[in-house]
């Protein structure tokens, strides 16, 4: 075998160490495009996501905002219906239910006219 200098072993080294910087550059360099296509798209899906949740707390606002307004609502006519139904309800037992204290029609009595006695019959 023949011996190897020194000055041999030291190019042969930097030989391999260009080699291998260059592809470590290019490894490094698709790998900062993929990062950076990966931080875009998700980016772009938080964004996304964002409005989506914008829109969803929204409508949810809208219907909590509606149910409230109709459980108002419904509540007020259902007290209004029972309050009526209520003053309906005494006016009619007050009305019907206790005696009335009203003076009886006076009883009338008719006195018949007396008949005159008829004599009694002879018989020839």
């Amino acid at each position: 075998m023949a011996d190897v200098t020194h000055e041999e072993v030291d190019a042969k080294l930097a030989t391999m160490s260009a080699r291998v910087d260059g592809r470590l550059e290019l490894i490094e360099t698709r790998m900062d495009a993929r990062v950076e296509a990966i931080d875009a798209k998700l980016a772009t899906g938080l964004a996304s996501m964002e409005l989506l949740l914008d829109r969803k707390f929204a409508e949810f606002d809208s219907t909590l905002h509606k149910s409230t307004a109709d459980t108002v609502k419904w509540v007020a006519g259902i007290v209004m219906g029972l309050g009526i139904i209520g003053i309906s309800l005494m006016t009619f037992l007050l009305n019907n239910v206790t005696p009335k204290t009203s003076t009886p029609a006076p009883i009338v009595i008719y006195a018949q006219q007396a008949q005159a006695p008829k004599p009694p019959a002879t018989e020839p």
